[in-house]
């Protein structure tokens, strides 16, 4: 399956976590995957860095920094 982007800027208000993962999850429930929309949290909730979650939640979707 093609991952969808999920555009966000590094330097605004987009950029926040939170925010970020949201939208993956809202973007993996439109795809009838939510057993991913609830892995991507547990596993970015468990990770050591802001880095470290961004690469996590680029492994569901397309990450783009505008």
């Amino acid at each position: 399956m093609k991952k969808e982007k999920l555009i966000y800027e590094s330097n605004g208000p987009t950029a926040n976590i939170f925010s970020i993962i949201g939208n993956c999850q809202k973007i993996l429930k439109k795809q009838n995957r939510p057993e991913e929309a609830k892995e991507v949290f547990a596993r970015v909730n468990n990770s050591q860095s802001y880095e470290e979650a961004l690469e996590i939640i680029g492994e569901y979707v397309e990450l783009i920094d505008e």
